[in-house]
Parts: structure tokens; sequence; C-alpha cells
């Protein structure tokens, strides 16, 4: 790993404090925030996330980062619902090189539970589903090689929009 010039430039400036901090003392804070700034910085690069599009509040990641058909993909975060669901739809719209087309499934709280989603059903209005789950087949994304992007919406049988997300991964 090379040390970015910014750390160096705060090292430096450690070294110049007064004589308040010894060497050491100041080495080691220097030290630290470089760590820090690695981790923050190696953690971002290590997950994808999800951008919230929609009336929900959520934070969902995956990963790795870069989706293997052949391997696995772990979802992990929270989303809040602003309304009841207990059966809705999901509109998928996922575009990949030229290709663009949408999709549209009917989807019942059971079934996210069957695909591993912890969900608790009904969903009441205002409740937080949070939790991690694995996909464990990812062989339909076979064939895709590249960047693709797929929005996903939930609605419930009322109409009302549960949820918008954005994905854009990287697929090999």
């Amino acid at each position: 790993m090379y040390l970015k010039l910014s750390h160096l430039c705060w090292v430096i400036y450690l070294v110049t404090l007064s004589d308040a901090m010894t060497l050491g003392d100041q080495i080691k804070e220097a030290f630290a925030e470089f760590v820090l700034d690695t981790e923050s910085f190696l953690q971002l690069d290590e997950h994808g996330k999800v951008v919230n599009c929609g009336p929900s509040n959520m934070s969902l990641t995956w990963t790795p980062k870069t989706i293997n058909s052949k391997g696995t993909l772990t979802i992990d975060g929270y989303a809040q619902f602003p309304a009841e669901f207990q059966t809705g739809t999901i509109l998928m719209d996922v575009k990949y090189k030229i290709f663009h087309r949408t999709m549209k499934f009917q989807v019942t709280c059971s079934m996210m539970q069957t695909y591993g989603i912890p969900v608790q059903c009904p969903v009441k209005q205002g409740q937080t589903v949070k939790g991690q789950f694995t996909i464990k087949d990812l062989s339909a994304l076979s064939s895709i090689h590249g960047s693709i992007e797929v929005k996903i919406l939930l609605y419930n049988n009322s109409g009302t929009q549960l949820f918008c997300g954005i994905v854009i991964a990287d697929v090999n």
C-alpha cells in the first residue's frame, strides 16, 4: 500500500506541532489516521450500494462488489416500509449494454421469506426490515459480462410504492 501525499503532509504537520506531543506520539497519531482512512476506503471498495430512489428509508449494500455468476451474493441492510405489505408487485427495469427490458412480478410477503429476506408477515406501516441474506444461485447472470443497471420498485396491492432501489453492478 502506498502512502498518499495527504498522509505524508499530515505526518509533517504533526512533527512541526509544539512540544506538547513527543515525536513518537505524533507518528502514532498520524499512523492511526492513515489506518482509519485506508479502512474506510477499502470498505467502500468492497461493497456495492443500492441507491434509494423512493419513499422508503433504507440502506442496502451487497458483497462482493463485483458479482460473479458462479459465486454467491450477500445483501445487508435495512428498509422501512411506508405502508403495509402482504401482497403486491415488483417492477424490475433492467439495462445491460443495448438491452433494456421491464419485467413485472406478483409477490407476496411469504415469497420474500422463502428467498431468505428477513421479513415478518404481514409488514406493518413504519416497520423496518433489517438483516442479511445470501443469494446462492446466480446462474441466471451467467450470460452477463460487464456493467448492469437494475431499478427495482415494490408496490403493495393498494398501489403505494414501498421501495425503489437502483443497483449498478459489474458482473463477470
